[in-house]
């Protein structure tokens, strides 16, 4: 939401609310405030909450952000407070907000009432907006899956449990039978056979071996040259200059080495791309993931300007090629987005600016 100035999110029941409202809220709940689209998602584990709120304006949708919260229930009050802690994407104009949740008597279970405020969620007299939101899903919207999950799952190794060795009682009146020990005969000597000396004057003579004709068959097959990866790398970067370059981020910084970790933003539907550093190519064809792509890179001393280019491979089943990339320089973070295609590259720009 614009100009807000930091998620805190309390539901707070009000005389007439039904207890089943402070255990029971999690899903995904959807309403409408103003002129934007409001959703919350929340993940309930008995006395905590974690999810994250999406917002954007209805006449231009990618006008969005999508905020990380993390709350607990204050059970003296049957209070929950929640607080954000974390944008994980922002088209640039949007901040946290305050929200106050409640149920009032002869309300549905799937209906709660809304109040969005920009001063705090305790105060009664401001010009807070009031809303309806309803549960639209049982089951909430999860975090990203490169975002910390709201309640890891720890395993724990259960032993089984050791089964006591119960004694045989033998039945009274009957005797063990001990078996009789076997008679061994013993076997006869066996006298050993002389052993024949050999003649000292016969010495036998090598046999000449004669050499085996060279057919071939015998041969070792020729192995094939293969041709060297440079010609990929120049036909890849010689595609990549055909295109137009597209430059998405501009970041001005003080450090000569950069980290970089990219993912498959959103849906992961079979991108893939090549990584380019000033027009150098530095990984091919390389398929993005949940999982990391990781690349450190020592920024080029005889330039300040120094440009990332993915350059698309494929669209993937969802066209354009979209990539999420976490940056880390020195103790700066930054998570860039990217969108390119079979015709445009996404250009990622670092200005290295030295401290005065």
């Amino acid at each position: 939401m614009k100009q807000l100035y930091f998620l805190l999110i309390s539901i707070i029941p009000v005389f007439w609310a039904s207890p089943a409202m402070a255990q029971k809220i999690s899903g995904r709940w959807e309403g409408r405030m103003q002129n934007e689209f409001l959703q919350v998602n929340i993940d309930q584990r008995g006395g905590r909450i974690c999810g994250y709120t999406y917002d954007y304006e209805l006449s231009n949708p990618p006008d969005h952000c999508k905020a990380k919260f993390e709350g607990r229930l204050d059970a003296a009050s049957k209070t929950w407070y929640l607080k954000g802690v974390e944008f994980f994407e922002n088209s640039g104009s949007h901040v946290f907000m305050y929200l106050t949740l409640w149920r009032e008597q002869g309300d549905a279970a799937n209906t709660l009432r809304a109040r969005v405020s920009t001063s705090s969620f305790n105060s009664l007299f401001d010009d807070g907006i009031y809303i309806t939101l309803t549960r639209a899903s049982a089951s909430p919207n999860r975090l990203p899956v490169y975002m910390a999950p709201c309640f890891p799952e720890t395993k724990r190794s259960v032993r089984p449990p050791l089964k006591k060795a119960v004694p045989v009682k033998p039945e009274p009146g009957i005797k063990k039978s001990v078996p009789a020990k076997p008679i061994v005969k013993p076997k006869p000597a066996v006298k050993p056979k002389p052993i024949a000396k050999p003649n000292p004057a016969v010495k036998p003579q090598p046999r000449p071996v004669s050499p085996k004709p060279v057919t071939r068959d015998s041969m070792p097959p020729k192995i094939p040259v293969q041709a060297p990866i440079s010609q990929d790398h120049k036909l890849i970067t010689t595609k990549m200059k055909e295109r137009k370059q597209m430059e998405q981020s501009r970041i001005a910084l003080d450090v000569d080495h950069i980290n970089l970790k990219i993912y498959d933003n959103g849906e992961i539907d079979g991108d893939t791309v090549s990584v380019f550093y000033n027009k150098k190519l530095l990984l091919s064809h390389q398929r993005l993931s949940d999982k990391p792509i990781n690349i450190d890179i020592d920024f080029d001393k005889d330039t300040d300007i120094h440009e990332i280019t993915l350059y698309a491979e494929n669209l993937g089943s969802i066209p354009p090629n979209t990539a999420l990339i976490v940056v880390t320089a020195g103790k700066q973070r930054f998570e860039l987005r990217s969108k390119a295609n079979l015709n445009e590259n996404a250009v990622l720009v670092f200005e290295r600016k030295p401290r005065p």
